[in-house]
């Protein structure tokens, strides 16, 4: 029962009037003003207006010094105490505003940790207990208003790098100065990220990948609670408490997928997978283990995504399933770097720097006797970890094979498998008929076909760097030209093979139709008619893998 008291009181104490969060939503964005007070404010035009560019180096300084007072505010307690507070606060906006809020509850994790108090070790034990008065509970609620305002300032980072003019207002930092084209644009590409572990790196699993359970798990936060039993009491053939209201919920970490890209191309050049992100694997690794250890342990991670151990038993309990999983690592990744005991790992992880932009939190939190590792932080930074370096000649080539073989896998898996015959003009340069000496027209990189209908996709493998995750000008924009130049040279594509459909060495001539897309990794932001609107059904002519495996399945 005091897992549940604690949540209900915080709740009660944050929510006991709707005015009383506006307000510290408000104070926090006139704080943040007050923080940015000192930068020079950026240059005018006659018609009020701040260039995209300038607004984007003003906020840059606007964020340092909003996160300076941040961790000011943080200095009431440590960062451990801040962990408990921040992981019983309620949610305070719409189920509409899921991942803005825990965006903003990420910050204020990776900003209280920043805090230089100490901890009371008499405080400790492996459910942890904090003091929790309406003074403590205003105090979390300015600080996390704060962070949310933190949020809402990248975010203005980011719209500026779409190319949005910005005005200044009075006694508050400025505002976007959007148009109903742009917004709508903004709306769309927000709507459509959906960022996988395994799509920072360029690709995506195989059909097969996909098919072989996992030995890693992470934990995916949820808004609302569910009913769902834990790992201890399944393990122990008993009923989950009614009374335990689960907010993190276990899914896979594509290890095979990992693997195999890490083998095709020679990890990066050596470039991509380091020490820490193969201890960071261990770690997620120990998550089920953990979680059937104890009650308390499977109940914490389920409410809180939290686990609480002292050192050394933690280094005592999972030395041998460490050993297993270690082994699992090193049988998968050939020459990999990894942590030879427990004591190793917990120092690699606890030595881990932390960004808010990127968002790069903590996995670990410790004193010399207690350890909480925080799982709940450990798939955004698995995720972040394991994004490849953006390398082009034989690697670059190698992942761009591997997410077009990824795609096909999927067609191959769907009622769109093509015919062997169909199947040997993927990856062919089609040849026109004539002696043109620009007779080439291109190659199709996945194909697949139904009934009279041929499907042809270009798979662009472009990473989701960290330029285009902050939002960065140049990023965003680099990546937005080559979608909308990708896109209109498939469909130049599609109405020759239409005009055209016999050649020197194809002939689609039996196909009435052709839907042609392009296929990215992740979304790209993108403001071209063109390239938004739908080819076929609710399937656009740039589309994400994961879109697009969506509708071949439906």
């Amino acid at each position: 029962m005091d897992f549940i008291f604690s949540h209900l009181q915080m709740e009660k104490l944050i929510k006991t009037e709707e005015k009383k969060i506006r307000k510290a939503l408000q104070d926090a964005e006139k704080q943040s003003a007050l923080w940015c007070k000192h930068i020079p404010k950026p240059v005018v035009s006659s018609d009020g207006l701040i260039d995209p560019i300038d607004a984007q180096a003003y906020l840059k300084q606007c964020l340092e010094s909003v996160e300076n007072g941040l961790i000011e505010m943080a200095q009431r307690f440590s960062p451990i105490q801040w962990l408990w507070y921040l992981r019983r606060f309620p949610n305070i906006h719409y189920i509409e505003d899921e991942g803005f809020e825990n965006y903003g509850l990420t910050l204020a994790t990776i900003l209280s940790a920043r805090s230089r108090r100490g901890d009371d070790p008499e405080q400790f034990d492996t459910k942890l207990s904090f003091p929790l008065t309406q003074s403590i509970a205003n105090h979390v609620l300015a600080f996390v208003a704060g962070a949310y305002d933190l949020g809402n300032l990248h975010i203005k980072y980011g719209v500026a790098a779409r190319e949005i003019p910005f005005r200044i207002r009075s006694q508050h930092l400025p505002d976007p100065v959007i148009t109903e084209s742009k917004r709508q644009a903004g709306e769309i590409y927000d709507a459509r990220q959906n960022i996988g572990i395994s799509g920072l790196a360029g690709t995506i699993p195989s059909q097969s990948d996909l098919s072989e359970n996992s030995p890693l798990l992470v934990v995916n936060k949820v808004y609302y609670p569910v009913a769902t039993p834990l790992p201890y009491f399944e393990f122990c053939n008993l009923e989950t408490p009614l009374l335990v209201p689960t907010y993190y919920l276990p899914t896979q970490v594509p290890l095979k997928h990992i693997a195999n890209l890490y083998k095709l191309t020679d990890n990066g050049n050596k470039q991509w997978l380091s020490r820490d992100v193969f201890s960071l694997m261990i770690l997620a690794g120990l998550l089920l283990p953990i979680s059937v250890n104890a009650p308390e342990h499977s109940i914490n991670i389920a409410m809180y995504g939290y686990s609480v151990h002292e050192r050394v038993g933690f280094v005592v309990d999972y030395w041998s399933m460490f050993d297993e999983l270690a082994s699992i690592i090193k049988n998968q990744f050939p020459n990999a770097d990894l942590p030879a005991t427990p004591i190793q790992l917990l120092n690699d992880m606890e030595r881990l720097d932390t960004s808010t932009h990127p968002l790069l939190p903590s996995v670990i939190m410790s004193n010399k006797k207690w350890v909480v590792i925080d799982h709940a932080s450990v798939k955004d930074r698995l995720g972040a970890m394991l994004r490849f370096p953006n390398l082009g000649g034989g690697t670059g080539n190698q992942r761009g094979i591997h997410f077009e073989d990824a795609v096909q896998s999927h067609i191959d898996a769907s009622p769109w498998k093509p015919t062997d015959e169909l199947r040997a003009m993927r990856q062919v340069h089609l040849i026109r008929r004539g002696d043109s000496k620009n007779n080439q027209i291109t190659d199709i990189d996945a194909i697949g076909e139904f009934g009279d209908t041929l499907l042809i996709v270009s798979c662009k493998a472009v990473i989701f760097s960290v330029g285009q995750d902050i939002g960065e000008y140049s990023a965003l924009k680099s990546a937005r030209l080559r979608l909308e130049e990708a896109v209109t040279k498939w469909q130049a594509v599609k109405a020759e093979l239409m005009d055209s459909p016999i050649g020197q060495n194809y002939n689609f001539s039996h196909y009435s139709k052709i839907i042609a897309i392009v296929c990215t990794p992740n979304v790209v932001y993108t403001e071209s008619d063109l390239s938004l609107s739908y080819e076929v059904g609710n399937l656009r002519k740039s589309a994400t893998a994961s879109e697009f495996i969506n509708w071949l399945n439906n």
